[in-house]
């Protein structure tokens, strides 16, 4: 499992006992394809970090139906809103192939940044990272999506 914590981006930051530190606080789980993780509007709760797999992230489209927004490959995180706002999922999570996961709970991770402040920080700028980056990504789309509405 060292190896593929160490390919996340969230732990690149961190030195060996660091890492180690912040995997002690999730559960690593094998999970079959097909299982949800979490659905669009129920309590986020979770941070998962996909060590082997994917995940399909999808988000209900009214009059349409579903969208796919993101296929993660492992070495990619969901969830990470649940450590940083709480709010409900705003989007779901399927395992798209057999998948092993860490999983840290919100709960773990609030006493984490009570108790180890510092390196709960790391994580979280590394989190913020990576959602900046998917942000950006998702602009792009829109801008897309705009322009071809308009050539219409």
């Amino acid at each position: 499992m060292r190896t593929a914590l160490e390919a996340l981006p969230v732990f690149r930051g961190l030195t060996p006992a660091e890492r180690r530190v912040v995997a002690t606080l999730g559960e690593r789980r094998q999970v079959p394809a097909g299982t949800v993780l979490f659905r669009e509007g129920t309590p986020a709760d979770a941070l998962y970090l996909i060590l082997r797999g994917e995940v399909r992230i999808a988000k209900a489209v009214p009059g349409t139906g579903e969208e796919v927004l993101a296929l993660l490959p492992a070495g990619s995180t969901c969830g990470e809103m649940a450590l940083i706002d709480g709010y409900p999922h705003s989007a779901t999570a399927v395992v798209g192939q057999r998948a092993t996961l860490l999983v840290i709970a919100r709960a773990a991770f609030a006493r984490f940044l009570e108790e180890r402040p510092e390196l709960a920080v790391k994580v979280l700028w590394a989190l913020c990272q990576s959602l900046s980056g998917r942000l950006r990504e998702t602009n792009e789309r829109i801008a897309a999506l705009f322009a071809d509405t308009r050539a219409v």
